[in-house]
């Protein structure tokens, strides 16, 4: 509670969350803090708000003269584009960013009046998030069930060996010089609604397999092209070993020679590949190829077209990789269509028209659906009801108030 944790130490946490410094215990007490109350969640996103925070680095700048902070002012000026503010103040020392919350958090917490919150949506069932499950397919048709208490250790095709371990499956390459070529043996992996696992291939590449995603991968790569097929969404880091490494979807194909980039390419919906590290070349049939540079994202569309290349934010495409919730000016139909992957949900719009409206937010990927919901009443653009594994979303019932950042 507010009134037994001191408020710089609060506003230490948030610095920390935003200067990307803070350890595992840190985030957990963050994360603790922000799940006591809805007051809490609604003060946290409030102060995170991109143009809060600009607002009051102008606000208080004479009060401190560092070199630092001029800097950071004089880039983001320059570029002109707020919306990146949060990753340039993660470039610096959370101690410029102490001062700034503690004057937004401090009188908030010792308010005697409490923050509005508006009225929670009506919850028949608590949707919760999902968790580490899949399934493992083996060369020969067998089945494993993958999940967090499963301890198994394999041996595949002679030379391979199969750790699961938690919620991790690791292939490790152990043939020897004089052992005879085989053919290369196929395993897929795939996660259900509501699922998400880690592997790592025989080369060392790791990869991070989201909701409703199935992986088809070679249980050792031989010594020309490492090739893996995707369906649904992972996130890749690619060793470097010399060789080519090349993910295959239904609409793309992408060819890295040791990087980190994430890959959406779920049936039916937009395919965007976006590169966090390195270099990626993308290519489709009648698409043609591109070389995408850090930061950039290539996307097709389902009927296949032109590649469309753009800047973006990496972090909203990666967030889910540990452990969070990312959305910058979404369309609210796509931060349903995404979420309802993760927590196993039906959605519902009663007017076609909420399904365009736009949002942001930050929220803990592990928590249930509940603060999210809350967070989207209180801008007073839509209603919201829950029942059972269903959500209903509705035109609302009082004016909008605030904006969901």
């Amino acid at each position: 509670m507010s009134h037994s944790i001191p408020p710089f130490e609060i506003a230490r946490w948030i610095a920390g969350y935003l200067s990307k410094s803070l350890d595992l215990e840190e985030q957990a007490k963050l994360d603790r803090w922000r799940q006591a109350s809805p007051a809490h969640e609604a003060l946290f996103q409030k102060l995170c708000n991109e143009q809060r925070l600009l607002r009051y680095a102008e606000q208080r700048s004479w009060f401190d003269e560092a070199k630092g902070w001029q800097q950071l002012q004089s880039r983001i000026h320059k570029q002109q584009r707020r919306h990146h503010l949060l990753n340039q103040i993660a470039n610096v020392a959370a101690a410029l960013l102490l001062p700034l919350l503690w004057s937004a958090l401090s009188p908030q917490l010792h308010s005697p009046t409490p923050i509005p919150v508006a009225h929670p949506p009506v919850v028949h069932s608590s949707i919760t998030p999902g968790s580490a499950q899949a399934l493992l397919t083996l060369e020969d048709g067998r089945t494993l069930p993958l999940n967090s208490s499963t301890d198994t250790l394999l041996t595949q095709a002679s030379s391979t060996t199969i750790r699961l371990d938690s919620a991790q499956l690791t292939y490790k390459h152990t043939a020897h010089a004089t052992q005879v070529q085989l053919p290369t043996a196929w395993n897929s992996i795939q996660t259900p609604k509501g699922g998400e696992y880690r592997l790592t291939l025989s080369d060392g590449t790791r990869v991070y397999l989201n909701a409703m995603s199935t992986l088809r991968f070679p249980v050792a790569f031989d010594e020309a092209t490492r090739t893996v097929e995707l369906s649904g969404e992972a996130y890749f880091e690619v060793s470097h070993s010399g060789q080519p490494f090349v993910v295959k979807t239904q609409l793309m194909e992408v060819e890295v020679m040791g990087t980190s980039f994430n890959l959406s390419a779920y049936p039916d919906e937009m395919s965007h590949t976006t590169l966090v590290t390195g270099s990626v070349k993308v290519s489709a049939p009648k698409a043609g190829t591109r070389l995408l540079l850090p930061s950039q994202q290539a996307s097709l569309s389902p009927n296949g077209g032109t590649l469309k290349i753009k800047r973006v934010d990496t972090d909203c495409f990666t967030a889910w990789t540990q452990g969070k919730i990312l959305f910058k000016d979404e369309r609210l139909d796509e931060m349903m269509k995404q979420l309802s992957r993760w927590y196993d949900m039906e959605v519902r719009f009663s007017d076609p028209s909420l399904q365009a409206l736009r949002f942001g937010c930050h929220l803990n990927r592990y928590a249930d659906i509940t603060p999210f919901v809350g967070l989207l009443e209180q801008t007073g653009k839509v209603s919201v009801k829950i029942e059972g594994h269903q959500i209903l979303i509705a035109p609302p019932t009082t004016p909008p108030k605030r904006q969901l950042k």
